[in-house]
């Protein structure tokens, strides 16, 4: 026969044990989930000039920004889908969406690499960089380009928070630059 104390020492540790098992630790978080594009065009000349960084949520705003990166006459607002003289790649925005990174005016770049892409709970953390290259020749040699990225993600209403890796120095470990946050 059990005594009333080893009894209600056994309840006890029954208690503390589902307690530990059906109550999660408040300090607890879920890691990262990462994400990786469907698709990537990584571009070392664009037609745009300048640095943007884009969500792009529809075809009519992702046939404007094609547009603009090849730097084609034709008007967004008439452009053909069944002819598709420009060759706009087809998108699904319904389940899809684009993040765009446009650099602007460097040098020594092939384009812009997607570093990581993770889903953080509250928004969804976007880090990239130059795809850099060296050069040599009359006054170092170095190429002038306007590099993009374009990455096409599951569609996400979250918001995107791009960071810049402005390390400059081959091997260097990463020095991320917040650039813009997307709504």
């Amino acid at each position: 026969m059990r005594s009333a104390a080893a009894t209600s020492g056994l309840c006890l540790l029954a208690l503390c044990a589902a307690l530990l098992v059906r109550v999660p630790s408040s300090s607890a978080s879920e890691p990262a989930k990462e994400l990786r594009p469907y698709v990537s065009w990584v571009v070392q000349h664009s037609r745009i000039e300048t640095a943007e960084y884009l969500r792009i949520t529809s075809k009519a705003e992702w046939t404007r920004l094609w547009l603009r990166h090849i730097g084609s006459s034709s008007k967004p607002e008439r452009y053909s889908d069944y002819y598709n003289p420009d060759r706009v790649p087809t998108i699904d925005f319904e389940h899809c969406m684009v993040v765009a990174v446009t650099a602007g005016k460097r040098h020594n770049a092939a384009g812009v690499d997607a570093v990581s892409i993770t889903n953080e709970g509250d928004h969804i953390r976007f880090r990239f960089r130059d795809r850099t290259f060296q050069t040599a020749g009359p006054d170092g040699g170095a190429q002038a380009v306007t590099p993009v990225g374009f990455f096409v993600l599951p569609r996400s209403k979250l918001p995107i928070v791009l960071q810049e890796d402005v390390q400059n120095l081959k091997r260097g470990d990463p020095i991320w630059k917040q650039r813009a946050r997307l709504p």
